[in-house]
């Protein structure tokens, strides 16, 4: 679960440097390498490329991408710490989501740590004036996407993972690919450097966290996971000069507060 964060963390900054690279190049980019790494994987471990349910798969590829081009949109626009902590709401949505779909129980707990969130977003907006309405929706729709396509993997659960993976970055080729024909941005040498590493580093991002969520209970990883904030607020404070008041530093203190204590109720169920 460090390497997911680590590679994560690594991920965030590359695409924060990207700043000239509309995000549907970034993830065109992603898309390909993603699809090559997954379909090595899947021939080196003998699997089959056909999964139960293409349609749910090619539905989940179509709701990450989604949530992938509004998460690297707010990294590009918004501080880093900011939009890290928003994305970080994805679980509450989640439970949301269980709730309406899944006649799962949301306890009185959790609409508190969603009231707890909530209080958070309006403070962060109300106190940094470098975030605009619209980022702030775009940062909160990230994460109800990432929530959305997170529920879709788990009504894909006996899919294989890789399987999953190389089905969501078909998907991106053929959502992006359009976008890119039209409207490309060549990089230089740099910027194609680090395409490349945002590619590469997404992709084993995502394996790790696969094989920690098959490997320990979701509560534990959770709690680790999180760890992602802290290192993104470093992150934007000694790489690119991010400075935070004491009203925006509360902002996300409460965002994150809000979703633990949502994976503490999960955990104690």
């Amino acid at each position: 679960m460090i390497a997911a964060t680590i590679f994560l963390a690594g991920m965030q900054v590359m695409v924060k440097a990207l700043p000239a690279i509309p995000v549907y190049e970034i993830i065109l980019f992603r898309g390909i390498i993603s699809c090559m790494l997954s379909f090595i994987f899947i021939r080196a471990n003998q699997l089959g490329l056909r999964g139960e349910n293409t349609f749910l798969l090619l539905q989940r590829g179509v709701v990450g991408t989604a949530s992938l081009l509004t998460f690297f949109y707010s990294i590009q626009s918004i501080p880093l710490a900011t939009a890290v902590t928003i994305g970080h709401l994805s679980p509450i949505f989640l439970g949301l989501l269980a709730m309406i779909f899944l006649k799962e129980k949301f306890s009185s707990i959790q609409w508190i740590s969603l009231l707890i969130c909530f209080a958070g977003v309006v403070i962060i907006k109300g106190f940094d004036s470098r975030i605009t309405e619209t980022e702030l929706l775009v940062a909160v729709l990230s994460a109800f996407l990432a929530a959305l396509a997170h529920f879709h993997v788990r009504m894909l659960k006996n899919e294989e993972p890789l399987v999953v993976l190389f089905y969501f970055s078909i998907v991106m080729i053929a959502l992006t690919i359009p976008f890119c024909i039209f409207n490309w941005t060549q990089p230089d040498g740099t910027e194609l450097t680090l395409l490349l590493l945002t590619g590469i580093t997404s992709h084993l991002a995502q394996y790790f966290l696969t094989k920690a969520l098959k490997a320990e209970e979701v509560s534990r990883v959770a709690w680790v996971y999180y760890v992602g904030i802290i290192i993104a607020i470093l992150l934007g404070y000694f790489v690119y000069g991010e400075r935070f008041n004491v009203y925006a530093c509360a902002g996300m203190v409460l965002i994150a507060g809000g979703v633990l204590i949502n994976l503490w109720k999960i955990s104690s169920k």
